[in-house]
């Protein structure tokens, strides 16, 4: 088997190239990395944003019936929750 010396300028080349592509693969691989966690992140936001809404449906639906229960009980008029009052029409 023989040996060959590259010359200073071929090996200095074979190294930076040889060093960029394992920097490129290792900021791939993080990209890839953070890409994931993000997804991750986004897949949360909308299980809460689903969760939020259906939340602000069975709300929405809770206070109709409750202005429904004060017009029964009371007749149909005007609420002002800051005062506590209701004004009859």
């Amino acid at each position: 088997m023989q040996v060959i010396n590259l010359e200073k300028e071929e090996n200095e080349l074979g190294e930076n190239l040889h060093n960029n592509y394992q920097n490129m693969l290792q900021s791939l691989g993080n990209l890839e990395s953070r890409i994931i966690k993000l997804n991750s992140q986004i897949e949360n936001l909308k299980q809460q944003k689903h969760s939020l809404h259906v939340d602000l449906v069975t709300t929405e639906e809770e206070f109709q019936k409750y202005i429904e229960n004060i017009g029964i009980k009371y007749g149909s008029g005007k609420l002002d929750f800051v005062a506590g009052t209701l004004t009859l029409e």
